[in-house]
């Protein structure tokens, strides 16, 4: 719920990051070296995916990103 509501005020890499790093330790990750690396990684890859790939704009907050 706090995800969604985040979502379109701070934008899907703002949101994204603590969303999936938080998922991941709900899931029993404990390595948090690799948690961090992965929240990092993962909404980036899919961002651009999606922009460059599919050419789909996904929430950009309130800091619009070229």
């Amino acid at each position: 719920m706090v995800y969604t509501l985040a979502l379109p005020a701070v934008g899907f890499l703002a949101a994204t990051v603590p969303f999936f790093a938080v998922l991941m330790a709900l899931f029993g990750e404990r390595r948090w070296w690799l948690l961090g690396i992965c929240a990092l990684v993962v909404p980036i890859l899919v961002f651009v995916l999606f922009r460059h790939g599919f050419q789909i704009i996904l929430p950009a907050g309130r800091i619009e990103l070229p």
